[in-house]
């Protein structure tokens, strides 16, 4: 934020941006009225899903003025257990009471989630390396995976890997397959101009010859 408010200052001086002294910055949304910031963190909440407290976590975050999306923002349904927490309004904060906001509310989640992490991983540690050993070999024997799934399967390996129930030769593996299964990547990569079930056929081919023979085994 520090290094954008010193661009955001240097608009301000260079162009004429509609202001209001009561209402802040004039906006397309009236959602955005005043300093018209959002500030953004993505979270990965297996525990918290798993755990059945992902209808709490909404409710908690909406009486403390945050808003909950998925995984690519507004309009998005969560993929992979990935949230975006933002907050909600804008109009009578200032910046940096809004990232005082989020960080102390997304503070409080990162906690809920590791105390569910650690309830799970003692309670029910058998099922969740059972469920990473299927999501493996989903992904690593599969002809046909489509985008969701492919995200869903992953995030259920990277699970495992947080929780420490299992290890990859390459530690971020995960995190880089999340990437480059997207189909302009997976176009890219091939040199082929696909379409959407090619694409998935592509897709299921390049998680195999990634994955396959990487896992170090489950602990």
């Amino acid at each position: 934020y520090r290094r954008l408010e010193k661009i955001d200052d240097q608009i301000l001086k260079s162009m004429q941006i509609a202001f209001d002294k009561d209402l802040g910055f004039i906006t397309a949304c009236p959602s955005n009225l005043g300093c018209g910031m959002s500030a953004s963190v993505m979270l990965f909440l297996p525990a918290i899903e798993k755990s059945g407290k992902i209808e709490k976590l909404f409710s908690d975050a909406k009486n403390s003025g945050l808003t909950i999306r998925g995984i690519f923002g507004e309009g998005s349904k969560a993929q992979g257990y990935f949230y975006q927490i933002s907050n909600r309004y804008t109009l009578g904060l200032n910046e940096q009471e809004i990232i005082d906001l989020v960080t102390k509310n997304v503070s409080k989640i990162i906690e809920m989630e590791n105390s569910s992490r650690n309830t799970l991983k003692e309670v029910n540690k058998n099922v969740i390396l059972d469920m990473c050993y299927r999501a493996y070999g989903i992904l690593t024997n599969s002809y046909i995976m489509p985008l969701e799934e492919a995200i869903m399967q992953l995030s259920k390996l990277r699970f495992g890997v947080v929780l420490g129930l299992f290890k990859f030769k390459n530690p971020k593996i995960i995190d880089e397959l999340y990437t480059t299964i997207q189909p302009a990547h997976l176009m890219d990569y091939y040199s082929l101009d696909l379409n959407p079930m090619e694409q998935n056929i592509f897709r299921a081919k390049f998680l195999s010859e990634n994955l396959e023979n990487k896992l170090i085994k489950g602990v």
